[in-house]
């Protein structure tokens, strides 16, 4: 069952601002996105059964409007942080 409870905050880098802050408006509202020179900010809170399955979720529709777009991404829900770059948990990257 989806919870509705995982905040994200998120840097995205894009060489299509156009076409991404699109799909970010279709995924997170307009309120939640913030444009800067190289892309995006965004702050939301978005339903899902994981972070990890958002996380991929939003990346695969990310790379599919940009396939030079990156994500580093923060899912916080309750007093558990995941953390990922791109698709892959930042903890196997360390």
């Amino acid at each position: 069952m989806p919870m509705c409870d995982f905040k994200l905050v998120a840097m995205i880098t894009t060489n299509e601002p156009i076409k991404v802050q699109s799909i970010l408006a279709e995924i997170v509202g307009v309120d939640g996105i913030l444009r800067t020179n190289q892309g995006f900010i965004v702050r939301t809170t978005l339903c899902g059964t994981s972070a990890e399955d958002l996380n991929q979720s939003l990346f695969s529709k990310l790379k599919s409007t940009d396939k030079n777009a990156a994500l580093i991404a923060e899912w916080t829900r309750g007093n558990t942080k995941e953390k990922f770059l791109d698709n892959m948990p930042v903890e196997i990257l360390e």
